[in-house]
């Protein structure tokens, strides 16, 4: 009866104490051929993992996959690994010893440590390693930075990491997939390495491969890991999020929120389009935890920054080791965005950066020309901007406002701008911050003072596509704007000096003759009616 007492541990009272130092139990009777694995996440490439297993299970209960208690007992061979684990067990406890019936099976007593105990355990052990005999194939992933020990008997196993601290993990096992802990569900073999490097943060936005606008907001979310701290000495622990938007972004405080993967809640957060669930934790981040901002804004300059600091949660949380974190936030695009046409900012965890995530703007631009020596490029003509088909009124018109100081024909949307643009010295027109879609421009006025006639000005309608470039949809009838015959692009704008400028081919010269057609008629019918009253005057 005594041995058995000793022997059974529910996993409720192990798993307290084993939650904390990475502890995932997987158990069961020992297969003829190892199959079982112990799965290290945030694993350094240059670290070495070992697994050394000090404990077995049997009478292993639980259903649907998730296992609710299990007998510990402490591996016989080789015969020194229940000295080395007897020995470990004594400095976890000291000045206590271990008394009987324990004596002859300590891993049972391990199985009821508390997390501090537990962590003087595994120190302890760690030095004992000679006792105990190294089991399993090692391999590692750089792309997801993830350390695998297969071909495991299923059991208890103390993993050290050459440059970091040591683990108390256990395999998985067969059909097991998770233990329940305080009604909390962890997966069975699967830790997280316990180190101050946090892993490189994930950063998304969604549509990130739209063209947008001046104006248009985006949604973007950046992932980290809930880190491991079992034996770490937390007061020298950090876990911080900085994120450094660009020129042209602006962040707003109040939609930063946080989140953490939590399979067991029905709140729902969007990621790439897809459903997580998740628990917000904004709230339970602490006073200051969100820094940076002012006036409730962060305007994007390329160095300013702002913070959330995770730090104090994850202390509080290590039931949520090795869960992903999700901190979202909006960015709205205004007018100072650069002329490369593109908004980005970049995540950092303390000194790890992320990559930066891009977003395109749109642009419209082309070549306003003239004859003659104008044939390159004429200045001063002026253009109004809608968006869609239709022309309206000027007041109605986008408002854009010149990209810098003393800019020449570049402009960017801008709803505190103008509504007319003007050519530059060398004929361009460029409209940035532009999102997909259909625009339709129309030329107001042009340089009279060169003697070029207002009354032949084009309206022609572009659109802006996922490339963030435009292209000519529509060109006016009188033929003063084309663009190359396959791209579409490369658009030119004409103006001209009288009539006969107009060109001769296409729809254009059709337009030409039509008109001077309209000239000789009604040139002939002004020559008929002074026929007719000479006529009437001879003969009155």
């Amino acid at each position: 009866m005594m041995k058995g007492m000793f022997k059974r541990a529910l996993a409720g009272v192990a798993a307290a104490a084993l939650a904390v130092t990475g502890f995932a139990l997987g158990a069961g009777a020992a297969n003829a051929e190892p199959t079982e694995s112990i799965t290290i996440q945030n694993a350094q490439a240059g670290n070495a993992y070992k697994a050394y297993r000090f404990a077995e299970f049997a009478n292993i209960q639980g259903s649907n996959g998730d296992i609710t208690s299990v007998d510990v007992n402490t591996v016989a061979n080789p015969e020194t690994v229940k000295a080395a684990v007897l020995n470990a067990a004594n400095a976890a406890i000291e000045p206590a010893k271990v008394q009987d019936p324990y004596t002859t099976n300590p891993a049972a007593l391990v199985a009821t440590f508390n997390p501090e105990q537990l962590r003087k355990f595994a120190d302890a052990l760690d030095d004992k390693t000679t006792s105990l005999a190294v089991s399993g194939t090692y391999s590692y992933d750089t792309e997801t930075a993830t350390a695998t020990i297969s071909e495991l008997e299923p059991g208890w196993y103390l993993v050290t990491d050459s440059e970091g601290k040591t683990m108390v993990v256990t395999s998985t096992i067969d059909s097991y997939k998770t233990m329940t802990i305080n009604n909390v569900k962890d997966n069975l073999g699967e830790i997280v390495a316990k180190s101050n490097t946090p892993t490189k943060p994930g950063k998304i936005v969604e549509g990130e491969n739209k063209v947008y606008g001046v104006g248009d907001t985006l949604d973007f979310t950046v992932t980290t890991t809930v880190s491991n701290l079992a034996g770490l000495d937390v007061s020298s622990f950090s876990h911080v999020m900085k994120d450094t938007p660009s020129t042209g972004l602006t962040i707003t405080e109040n939609s930063v929120k946080v989140y953490v993967a939590d399979k067991d809640v029905a709140s729902t957060i969007t990621v790439e389009g897809a459903e997580v669930k998740a628990k917000e934790i904004t709230t339970n981040l602490g006073q200051n935890a969100i820094s940076g901002f002012t006036g409730g804004s962060l305007v994007g300059n390329d160095n300013d920054s702002f913070t959330v600091n995770l730090t104090e949660w994850m202390k509080q949380n290590q039931a949520y080791a090795g869960a992903t974190v999700y901190v979202q936030y909006q960015g709205m695009i205004n007018s100072a965005i650069k002329a490369s046409g593109k908004v980005s900012n970049t995540a950092h965890i303390n000194n790890v950066d992320g990559d930066p995530v891009d977003v395109k703007t749109g642009k419209v631009e082309f070549l306003k020309y003239g004859v003659d020596n104008d044939e390159n490029g004429l200045a001063g003509a002026t253009f109004n901007v809608w968006k869609g088909e239709q022309a309206g009124t000027s007041e109605n018109a986008l408002k854009f406002s010149p990209t810098t100081a003393n800019t020449d024909g570049a402009y960017v949307l801008d709803a505190a701008g103008t509504a007319d643009v003007n050519s530059g010295a060398n004929g361009k027109v460029v409209l940035n911050g532009l999102a997909a879609g259909k625009y339709v421009i129309k030329e107001t006025s042009t340089n009279t003072d060169s003697g070029y006639a207002n009354n032949f000005l084009p309206t022609f309608v572009v659109e802006v596509g996922s490339d963030g470039e435009a292209t000519l949809v529509k060109a006016d009838i009188p033929g003063l704007v084309t663009a190359d015959d396959s791209t579409k692009k490369d658009i030119k704008v004409k103006n001209i000096k009288s009539i006969t400028q107009l060109p001769l081919t296409g729809a254009a010269g059709t337009a030409l003759f039509t008109v001077l057609g309209l000239l000789i008629a009604g040139a002939g019918a002004l020559v008929y009616m002074k026929s007719r009253n000479v006529k009437h005057a001879l003969r009155g």
